[in-house]
């Protein structure tokens, strides 16, 4: 069995994917390396930042056009099963992938082509699984999750102010100037980075562009920190692929990351030992937002050039969950502790519009209202025409 670490953290609201291959079962061989081929000059590429949480990138397999998501901590290519019926693309070898929170059928594919900017990987061996959970909670489809080959071909640098990225042969990598290196550890399976929460020493954490948050913490480490188990918290989820479990949404009040260091950071705490990170902790693209990223896999190294801009935490603070459904957002799961469940949300409502905005196909390209400020009063009409008023706060 293959444990594909695909996770989807739900905090109340607050949604971060995040992926890793590893080789569960010993006696199945490991996935071959691709072909790996640049353009004659490097390419920059534009890129989108779904909802502040998400890099989408354009480009292709087997010459169909398609929109990736990037992700440095998934092992292998993900391509969502729908898309790779639509292209024609069949799996030679059927396996068990661990995900979040439980194991799911998938499919080997052989012999793929993936281009992306000056980017193109040949022969390439990925995993064909359905999406459609994930693609729900997040607001988009998402046929493709560009894994750690993208990263482990040559130089990946990421201006997240300016939303462009490049992929380049190592070959005439210059590191650079002014930048902050830290040293990557275990970058042959998920790379990893040392980070300090709370004060306390710093641990490893995964290095992790799919993950749209800022930290999670693993249950093996936060509760044997006083410091993090006794922390005001708000109960929440985590989960993805395999289900949802019980976790923690928390405000850390430091945390300490490439010498700089950061005050009142929102954080996922799990509940559960078997939710990934099992070990340590995960950064994600909050905490990357405010560089010029520049990645170097093969050489151990992450660099990081500050651009002016400090980073600035995305809070959620309604305590609830949604998944779009045609013109309806259906609640999947309300916080206890937070205003959604005061104001009398339940789970199974069906939303209809947002203050007096129709729910519709466009509704993911509209602000995210969960995430406005304290005080702000929105009003949410369901289905059956009553009117559930949230009044957002700073609930954890």
């Amino acid at each position: 069995m293959f444990a594909l670490k695909t996770l989807l953290w739900s905090g109340a609201g607050a949604l971060a994917l995040a992926g890793a291959l590893a080789l569960a079962h010993p006696g199945h061989s490991p996935l071959p390396a691709p072909e790996v081929s640049f353009s004659a000059e490097p390419q920059t590429q534009t890129f989108e930042l779904f909802r502040g949480q998400r890099m989408i990138l354009q480009g292709s397999v087997n010459g169909t056009a398609t929109p990736m998501m990037l992700d440095s901590g998934a092992g292998a290519t993900v391509i969502d099963r729908a898309f790779a019926n639509r292209i024609g693309l069949k799996g030679s070898q059927s396996i068990s992938v661990r995900g979040a929170s439980g194991d799911v059928p998938a499919q080997i594919a052989s012999g793929v082509s993936l281009s992306v900017g000056g980017l193109k990987l040949t022969k390439l061996s990925v995993l064909i699984l359905d999406m459609s959970e994930v693609a729900r909670a997040i607001g988009r489809p998402i046929p493709v999750v560009l894994g750690r080959e993208a990263f482990k071909a040559g130089i990946v640098t990421i201006d997240f102010p300016g939303r462009t990225i490049r992929f380049a042969d190592r070959g005439r990598f210059v590191a650079p100037r002014d930048a902050t290196r830290l040293d990557v550890q275990g970058a042959g399976i998920i790379p990893r980075v040392k980070v300090s929460v709370a004060g306390l020493s710093p641990i490893d954490a995964d290095l992790d562009i799919g993950n749209g948050g800022s930290v999670v913490l693993a249950q093996s480490y936060w509760t044997r920190q006083p410091a993090l188990a006794s922390l005001r918290h708000a109960e929440s989820q985590s989960g993805g692929v395999g289900g949802q479990k019980l976790a923690r949404r928390v405000t850390l009040p430091e945390l300490q990351f490439a010498g700089m260091r950061f005050q009142g950071v929102p954080a996922t705490l799990n509940e559960d030992p078997a939710s990934l990170p099992t070990t340590g902790g995960n950064v994600g693209i909050e905490l990357l937002k405010a560089f010029v990223v520049t990645l170097d896999l093969s050489g151990d190294a992450l660099f990081l050039q500050p651009t002016g801009q400090t980073p600035q935490f995305d809070r959620e603070r309604a305590g609830v969950r949604t998944e779009l459904a045609g013109n309806r957002l259906k609640v999947a799961y309300v916080s206890p502790d937070g205003p959604a469940a005061k104001s009398g949300l339940k789970v199974g409502d069906e939303i209809a519009a947002v203050d007096g905005r129709l729910v519709d196909a466009s509704y993911y390209s509209r602000s995210d209202w969960t995430r406005g400020d304290a005080g702000r009063a929105v009003a949410l009409k369901r289905i059956d025409g009553s009117v559930v008023t949230v009044t957002l706060a700073d609930y954890f």
